[in-house]
């Protein structure tokens, strides 16, 4: 039915007239960029929104290392207290065994 009615207008009316006096290559721009905005225009919005989820996972990563990067700096210095109490109870031990002893007095078996 559709088919019928343009059959009918382009054959028997002015439209034809119109058509082949204007050249076909202008229709054609005309139509590559009736038809290329709107598929670039979603290319872009599917593109936006993958750039948007990449975004956020990247923060999410950042976010993610500055926590561990905490974590290590308190990891680094709970190791600093650790070592320093360690050589404290360290050279207390050494200083009650080397008065138990005189000078002189600690033997060495052979």
């Amino acid at each position: 039915m559709v088919a019928w009615f343009l059959a009918i207008v382009f054959l028997f009316s002015d439209i034809v007239q119109l058509l082949a006096a204007r050249p076909w290559w202008e229709d054609l721009i005309a139509a590559m960029a009736t038809v290329a905005v709107p598929i670039l225009a979603l290319l872009e919005l599917c593109h936006s929104g993958e750039a948007n989820r990449l975004r956020d996972t990247a923060n999410d990563e950042r976010r993610r290392a500055n926590e561990l990067n905490g974590e290590a700096n308190w990891l680094g210095e709970e190791n600093v207290r650790l070592t320093a109490a360690l050589d404290a109870e360290r050279n207390k031990q050494l200083a009650q065994n080397g008065s138990a002893f005189g000078p002189g007095e600690l033997k060495v078996k052979k």
